[in-house]
């Protein structure tokens, strides 16, 4: 398997394995990023509706309180004022229900800003309060009020929930970042600096004289990207430096026995001139002697 990896590999030029190495890791940053902001938007949209359960509360006090000044001060003003708030509570509950609040929650909150809005309007037909009235509007106010609680309730639970699985999207896509980056730096470094150095410490061999050194394995040989094609050339020069050398081995050695040869026919041609010099001054000797002898023979003539 690693080996079809590598030979997989080796089918891309080096700067494709370099694009699609930072490709990797620049996709996987932006993925982080992506994944970050969608949780500050989520985390935004939680704290809207958690203003928005906080002003469902701060209505549901306003409600009850105007409920109590009419019950205290029964009036035009009063009853016109009770009935704008419960207005407004209703509005905030639809906004609500908009806002994607559990279903469960709504029903319960609807239910009971729907029987506390009935125990106002049989307030304010009766135009006074009475005690079992009273008792009644209070037992519906403590409804209402629990029903709004649950809702921030589980707001907040909500909020921490949601900020709990962007922390675990962020931390799984962190690690994935960090896999698939280690994944990067090691592809990188046995598909691009590995083999060069290989090839580099070819030529440093080369240089220094020695062409048995190879590669560490031929398997790299059979790529086909600039640095398979790089090694292969190294190889090959170190082969033809080789073949090189041994020409010139033979050459030197036939210039030698040249030179041997030569030496020997040099020597015996030195013994011939040195005979031949003897010779001739044998002969100059023998005429010397001839004229010694015809100068003598004519002295004796005269």
């Amino acid at each position: 398997m690693y080996d079809w990896l590598v030979l997989q590999l080796g089918r891309l030029s080096v700067s494709l394995k370099l694009a699609v190495g930072f490709g990797i890791c620049l996709l996987l940053t932006l993925l982080v990023l992506v994944s970050g902001l969608n949780a500050l938007d989520e985390q935004s949209a939680h704290s809207e509706r958690l203003t928005a359960n906080s002003h469902l509360d701060s209505q549901t006090r306003e409600v009850e309180l105007a409920r109590l000044r009419y019950q205290l001060e029964p009036g035009a003003t009063a009853a016109g004022n009770l009935r704008e708030r419960l207005g407004d509570l209703r509005t905030q509950v639809q906004k609500l229900a908009r806002d994607g609040i559990a279903e469960r929650d709504f029903e319960t909150l609807q239910a009971a800003v729907d029987s506390y809005a009935a125990a106002v309007d049989q307030l304010l037909s009766a135009g006074a309060s009475s005690a079992s009235l009273t008792a009644d509007l209070d037992a519906r106010s403590t409804a209402l009020a629990a029903a709004s609680h649950t809702v921030h309730e589980d707001g907040l639970h909500l909020r921490g929930d949601v900020a709990s699985q962007a922390k675990q999207r962020l931390v799984l896509i962190t690690l994935l970042a960090l896999f698939f980056g280690a994944l990067s730096v090691w592809a990188i470094n046995r598909q691009i600096v590995r083999p060069l150095h290989e090839a580099l410490g070819l030529a440093e061999h080369i240089a220094q004289g020695d062409l048995t050194r190879g590669l560490a394995g031929d398997l790299h040989l059979q790529r086909s990207d600039e640095l398979g094609q790089l090694q292969r050339t190294m190889l090959r020069m170190r082969d033809s430096l080789g073949e090189l050398r041994r020409h010139l081995g033979s050459g030197v050695g036939q210039l030698a026995t040249s030179a041997d040869e030569l030496s020997a026919v040099t020597e015996q041609t030195r013994a011939g001139v040195n005979s031949q010099r003897i010779e001739t001054e044998q002969v100059a000797s023998a005429i010397e002697e001839m004229a010694a002898t015809m100068q003598e023979v004519a002295r004796n003539a005269e």
